[in-house]
């Protein structure tokens, strides 16, 4: 019996007309002149009933022009450190740049204590002082540091949100692999772990009426709450995604006039638009119910994703990731670029402890270049295990066949 689980990154969404990376992060870089912060969360311009006159009167309206150069002066930092320390030419994604500004932002509160970064975080200060003024007489700017900071990381999560609902799901039908596996008595399906925050996955199994867990209760009323006991019901199929979903939220009875002491619950909404999003209230189980404002639940970066891993409901899935691995003697990577530096930590621990071990990896890229945009220890492994304790695959996700994946797992 050969013991088998599934990784998908943003190359298994693709076909069905998700955007790639390189598309949120032109976006995140180059269109902030598009976006306006509403003093919760930004928005586009174009999806507003509001005139561009109210944006112009707005105490908001530089916002998404400082946070956009804010993000481009650490997208410089990020590709010089690339140039002098890897010397390597390395085109920076949205995530790192989250990644790096978060760490100064909790560096700055000193939510994290990281002396490394300290001199980084006085050049950084010095660099975008225009950008922000934390002093009390301040008539420029109503941004101080950390400010700039939060308001940056939600400009970026406020595009990937915006892009990933905004592209509606083509046809799914290439995951068939999935179900023509599952049907092969000599191997056992042990979970299908994704990184990806869109549903495509879980298009495909609604149409192929595939039972699946993941994490959340059976649905009432079209939202379904969090409760770890359906991991038990192992005649489904376990899905873990481990970065969150565009479904998922945290919401909280609303008491109007009340202290709000109870804690928000993480719930997943089964029918949800981008337009729906915000700190509104509704109806649920005969009572009033309203949204956290930072919804969705999802992370994004990259070395950040050590610590957010720690949190919620993170904690439980990333122990159900590593539960599904110890069962697991062959992990397909379809799509992923080994860019979680967490993640791809947990692959190398998984390979080094028995030597039975091995991966398949399905990219569109060759070899030689998919690796060059790894980040991390993975690197020199993936160099290491090639052609001996993994198998590359230069294929798009969409033209993957089971017959092809049972040929390098039997």
């Amino acid at each position: 019996m050969k013991n088998i689980a599934f990784l998908f990154g943003a190359g298994a969404s693709i076909p069905a007309g998700m955007p790639t990376t390189y598309d949120i992060s032109k976006e995140v870089f180059e269109g902030w002149d598009n976006w306006y912060f509403n003093n919760l969360e930004y928005w586009l311009k174009c999806s507003s009933n509001q005139s561009l006159e109210i944006f112009e009167s707005s105490p908001y309206r530089n916002y998404a022009k400082e946070a956009g150069h804010f993000i481009n002066l650490i997208r410089t930092e990020c590709e010089l450190y690339y140039l002098t320390i890897a010397k390597e030419s390395v085109s920076t994604n949205y995530e790192e740049v989250f990644d790096v500004i978060r760490q100064l932002d909790m560096s700055q509160s000193r939510e994290i204590d990281n002396p490394i970064i300290g001199a980084f975080l006085l050049k950084i200060r010095s660099l975008s002082h225009h950008l922000w003024n934390e002093s009390e007489d301040n008539h420029h700017s109503h941004l101080s540091f950390k400010d700039l900071c939060e308001s940056s990381q939600s400009f970026i999560k406020s595009v990937l949100r915006y892009k990933l609902s905004s592209h509606h799901i083509k046809d799914v039908g290439y995951f068939q692999f999935i179900k023509d596996i599952t049907g092969n008595r000599s191997i056992s399906l042990e979970g299908i772990c994704t990184l990806n925050h869109d549903m495509t996955i879980e298009r495909f199994f609604k149409e192929q009426k595939i039972e699946f867990v993941d994490g959340f209760q059976k649905e009432y009323e079209g939202v379904r709450i969090w409760n770890t006991e359906v991991f038990e019901e192992t005649r489904k199929l376990i899905l873990l995604k481990l970065h969150g979903s565009l479904r998922w939220s945290f919401i909280k009875e609303h008491i109007p006039d009340a202290p709000q002491l109870e804690k928000f619950i993480p719930a997943c909404f089964e029918h949800y638009e981008q337009e729906d999003r915000g700190d509104s209230t509704f109806r649920w189980k005969g009572k009033e119910y309203y949204e956290r404002a930072d919804a969705p639940l999802f992370l994004t970066g990259t070395n950040d994703k050590y610590l957010q891993y720690q949190y919620g409901i993170f904690v439980e899935l990333w122990n159900q990731y590593q539960r599904v691995l110890s069962k697991t003697n062959i992990l397909i990577c379809i799509g992923y670029g080994f860019g979680d530096n967490a993640v791809n930590a947990r692959i190398i621990n998984w390979m080094w402890e028995q030597d039975n071990r091995k991966l398949i990896v399905i990219d569109i890229n060759e070899f030689d270049e998919a690796r060059k945009n790894s980040r991390g220890a993975i690197h020199r492994h993936l160099f290491e295990w090639n052609n001996k304790r993994m198998t590359w695959i230069t294929k798009n996700a969409k033209d993957l066949t089971a017959d092809e994946l049972l040929g390098h797992i039997l």
